[in-house]
């Protein structure tokens, strides 16, 4: 005896250009639930900039500034730069919230619709690892008491190599739906 449930979770393979975000936008639109977009690594691709620096401003060696003042701006220049490395150290930790954030979210909306654009941006390695299993998790958890049966998370993808094998399973991403790049006399069919 199998157990039939339908699909918690959609793989949609398809190139630049062949309507993936139109698909979710016509599901938002008419599927009356809530709609939830899940950006990965969406604090990891905000990093700040170097910041340029202008030398305009530069001070003289005839301006009048004893020991102490240069000490001052030392240690201020090293906590800023401490500060810094701690919120760039934070920035994963930021990510994994967020990803929990929206989950729950989904759980307390449900039944709705969960799309993860660009899902290949979740590769192996090392600074998204956890970001990785934080969300096969929350895909595949609680399956056999079924409190994420209405939720449907739909991730598509236009580089399917990229993709970690963990998130294809029963429990996770377990339906595919390839939509191949139309020839050209299609594409130019509906101008005609």
């Amino acid at each position: 005896r199998f157990n039939l449930s339908p699909s918690i979770g959609i793989l949609y393979i398809g190139f630049i250009g062949t309507g993936r975000s139109y698909l979710v936008k016509y599901l938002a639109t008419n599927s009356y639930v809530p709609f939830i977009t899940v950006f990965l690594n969406k604090f990891m691709d905000n990093k700040p900039k170097d910041f340029l620096i202008d030398n305009s401003d530069d001070i003289d060696d005839s301006d009048d500034i004893d020991a102490s003042d240069d000490i001052d701006l030392d240690t201020e220049l090293e906590l800023l730069t401490r500060m810094n490395a701690l919120t760039m150290d934070m920035i994963p930790e930021i990510d994994r919230f967020y990803i929990t954030l929206q989950f729950e979210l989904a759980k307390a909306m449900s039944p709705c619709i969960i799309w993860i654009p660009n899902i290949h941006d979740l590769d192996v390695n090392e600074s998204n690892y956890l970001s990785l299993g934080l969300l096969v998790h929350y895909l595949s958890r609680d399956c056999e008491r079924c409190s994420t049966r209405n939720i449907l998370v739909i991730a598509p993808t236009h580089i399917p190599q990229k993709m970690d094998p963990a998130l294809i399973a029963p429990n996770k991403l377990n339906t595919c739906i390839k939509i191949r790049r139309p020839i050209v006399v299609e594409a130019t069919e509906p101008l005609l």
